[in-house]
């Protein structure tokens, strides 16, 4: 039985009032507690998970480039591992086209390890900007011979994808010293969807010189001109084939 009211100790202090106890309240389960918000917490843990599971496996499945990343920009490893590191990369399907062309203008990095991520280079990583690459590459003066040629001919290969490249790119990379610079850019140029006539131009100018060695892939490229798909690539192939043997300053980068 329980009492509410004072009592008289023994030593006449009178005791506090005891509470009223009724029966036990009834238990609000967590649902019924916060409602909506107990479940929309659920799903944003369970989201949660799923992203760190999501990003976990990202890690792990490009544990191999990661891994080739570091041998490439280690220098206490051999030339010859890092070489190979970066052939890997050039051969990976994970490996980005944005990933390999950072690389590549990394000049901490053996010729030979950047040369193999620059051959590993496609079209698409000019479609995003094709007027900006072309005048990156035309401002960039300072790379060597093969990384320029080689970028050139990116351009070069790009061209039957691209509405236009900048003017003034092209007409500067037109006016190099390296020959081969002159004639894979002017082809760019010329090779677009709204062809630049002055590059047009360089190149029949450039075809009635008396450089033999320049004749025939001359001749290749105005053919290259008048064809578009697997016809033009497999022109530019054929130039592709010849130019180490014309060029010295590349070849000591190409012929190893």
């Amino acid at each position: 039985m329980a009492y509410n009211s004072e009592h008289q100790s023994q030593n006449g202090h009178a005791f506090p009032s005891l509470p009223i106890l009724g029966a036990d309240e009834v238990r609000m389960s967590q649902t019924e507690k916060y409602g909506g918000f107990f479940y929309l917490g659920i799903l944003g843990l369970a989201v949660l998970v799923g992203l760190l599971g999501w990003f976990g496996w990202g890690v792990w499945s490009l544990r191999g480039v990661l891994a080739n990343v570091y041998v490439l920009n280690d220098p206490l490893r051999s030339e010859v591992d890092r070489i190979q590191a970066a052939e890997a990369l050039a051969t990976d399907p994970r490996a980005t086209q944005r990933q390999l062309w950072d690389l590549c203008l990394d000049s901490r990095l053996p010729d030979q390890a950047r040369y193999r991520l620059a051959r590993a280079l496609t079209p698409l990583l000019i479609q995003e900007d094709p007027r900006g690459f072309a005048r990156e590459v035309a401002a960039r003066e300072d790379w060597p011979i093969w990384l320029r040629l080689t970028v050139v001919r990116l351009l070069a290969y790009a061209a039957e994808e691209v509405r236009s490249y900048d003017g003034k790119s092209i007409a500067k990379l037109g006016t190099d010293q390296e020959p081969l610079i002159k004639i894979w850019s002017s082809f760019a140029g010329a090779g677009t969807e709204i062809p630049d006539g002055e590059a047009r131009l360089r190149i029949e100018r450039e075809t009635s010189d008396d450089d033999q060695l320049l004749k025939p892939l001359l001749e290749d490229f105005k053919k290259a001109l008048l064809v578009k798909g697997a016809s033009r690539r497999a022109l530019l192939n054929h130039v592709t084939a010849q130019m180490t043997s014309l060029s010295e300053e590349a070849a000591k980068v190409w012929g190893r």
